[in-house]
């Protein structure tokens, strides 16, 4: 790889790689929040903290796929296609 590509890579993945580290530490800090209550609390906020991580997937899963047909289109010139596709994927993501 050249080093054009790898600090375009670079500059990509920290920011992503940012969020996800804020979101396990928040994820984290409501479990030692609630660890002084009790084990039952604690079950609840690990599982809703599962639902949370998967929402995201899916939403980071959506915003993939448009990203790449938007791209399609930018590269064809299909404007009108790129507001349709962003359209939706803003609409299945909110």
């Amino acid at each position: 790889m050249n080093k054009s590509l790898k600090k375009q890579m670079t500059s990509i993945a920290l920011p992503i790689m940012l969020q996800n580290l804020i979101l396990s530490l928040i994820n984290l800090a409501d479990v030692f929040m609630i660890g002084r209550v009790g084990n039952v609390e604690i079950a609840a906020v690990g599982l809703s903290n599962q639902i949370q991580f998967l929402f995201v997937l899916f939403c980071m899963g959506i915003n993939n796929a448009g990203s790449i047909f938007i791209a399609q289109y930018f590269g064809r010139g299909e404007k009108d296609k790129i507001k349709t596709v962003l359209g939706i994927t803003m609409i299945i993501s909110i």
